[in-house]
């Protein structure tokens, strides 16, 4: 985590979208959508990090579950 915190050893100039939409980030950022959406999922990823650490959640079914990153 330091090294990418770390000063950049070069500035881009720009960076390329990769959109097929526009060409642009307009589409991914800013929406209510879409914000809603990215806090939702970060309230749930608090609620199941704080459900693991007090053992409300039974380690076997958390074992079992499918663990995306």
């Amino acid at each position: 985590m330091a090294e990418g915190c770390a000063d950049p050893a070069h500035e881009l100039d720009g960076i390329f979208p990769g959109s097929w939409i526009d060409g642009n980030f307009y589409i991914w950022i800013g929406h209510d959508d879409d914000r809603k959406g990215w806090s939702q999922l970060a309230e749930a990823r608090t609620v199941l990090d704080a459900a693991t650490a007090t053992s409300a959640v039974d380690s076997k079914a958390l074992a079992e579950a499918p663990r995306r990153s």
